[in-house]
């Protein structure tokens, strides 16, 4: 939804400051400063949350961020995990497609760059120091369906 409303309704100074975003996650990544990256990073998803001007998106992804940068933190400073080397590379792809006002092929690449930020982690053991375990997997079941009595 937020990419949906970000290709309808930035603007292109909301665009501009995704892109400059993206340059100094580029610089920063060069320079290897990871964890002012990874603020950095946060702050990408908090302007296009922004971009879609909604209020309770902006505010929803603003908490998500939060609770997202404390566990990168944690994660990174101890070594579990490593800085996505394609980060750069996935936000480019990204953002063309949003300058482009392609909301289905935006999606399409954020979608693939999570999911790969997502086996990422779900490599990380869940201690750090032991190696990681193989994790069950859990499905979700649909809700049950309210009847009308």
């Amino acid at each position: 939804m937020i990419i949906r409303l970000a290709c309808e309704r930035a603007t292109p100074a909301d665009l501009a400051a995704l892109d400059k975003c993206i340059d100094l996650e580029e610089q920063l990544t060069i320079e290897k400063k990871f964890s002012e990256r990874l603020n950095v990073s946060m702050q990408f998803y908090e302007l296009l949350a922004a971009a879609a001007h909604n209020p309770v998106l902006s505010i929803t992804v603003d908490a998500m961020t939060k609770i997202l940068l404390s566990v990168l933190r944690i994660l990174h400073s101890t070594g579990v995990t490593r800085p996505n080397a394609n980060l750069v590379q996935a936000r480019r792809a990204f953002m063309a497609k949003l300058h482009a006002r392609d909301a289905v092929g935006a999606a399409a690449e954020l979608k693939a760059h999570l999911i790969s930020v997502h086996q990422q982690l779900n490599r990380a053991p869940l201690h750090p120091g032991k190696p990681p375990e193989k994790r069950a997997r859990v499905r979700s079941r649909p809700a049950p369906r309210a009847t009308r009595t």
